[in-house]
């Protein structure tokens, strides 16, 4: 039997994952099987474990691709590049994709409460602490402590109530972005000549 490439290999592993989330954000916690994950990937049960050994390995899998992804929507290198990416992942939500997206995040919430090694994946890459990393680089050494904390928890709970919200099909709210701003406000340095 020839050899698999590590090329062939990581495509088949990613094939079977992106089968597992589709499975997960269609049929939910309650519908999610890895026979399901076999039959949506074309494998054998055979095939699945060898490339995900448990259960737990391909839902842990899952929990970092989502924040993976999450990730790279906060990845910018000044606040008004955060605020359009921001901006972009307002707009990204509510296409259909960004709706399966919303989908995923809800239900990957629900398998952390129910397996336990996805829950510590979850636990250990949050999405406050994303984006209290992401702030971090960004503001200046003099932004106000207090400020930032604010801003890292309502900038958290904007992100995650958007997604909750499209997972229930009710779009982001419509001013999703000045509540943005609001927050990214409480960051600008202040003025030296004002003092």
């Amino acid at each position: 039997m020839p050899k698999r490439s590590s090329e062939h290999l990581a495509a088949r592993r990613e094939h079977i994952a992106t089968a597992a989330e589709e499975v997960l954000v269609d049929n939910g916690v309650a519908g999610f099987s890895t026979t399901a994950v076999c039959r949506r990937a074309g494998v054998s049960m055979g095939n699945l474990y060898a490339y995900f050994p448990s259960k737990e390995d391909l839902l842990d899998v899952l929990v970092t691709r989502a924040f993976q992804a999450r990730q790279q929507w906060l990845d910018a290198d000044s606040l008004p590049e955060l605020r359009a990416r921001l901006r972009d992942l307002i707009a990204f939500l509510q296409t259909p994709d960004g709706y399966r997206s919303a989908r995923l995040d809800v239900e990957l919430g629900l398998v952390a409460r129910t397996h336990r090694r996805p829950a510590d994946t979850l636990s250990s890459s949050t999405l406050h602490d994303a984006i209290e990393a992401t702030l971090a680089r960004l503001v200046s050494p003099t932004t106000d402590p207090d400020n930032s904390g604010i801003a890292t928890d309502g900038l958290t709970a904007l992100v995650a109530g958007w997604s909750y919200l499209v997972s229930l099909g009710q779009g982001v709210p419509d001013h999703a972005i000045e509540s943005v701003d609001r927050f990214l406000a409480l960051l600008e340095a202040p003025d030296p000549s004002k003092d």
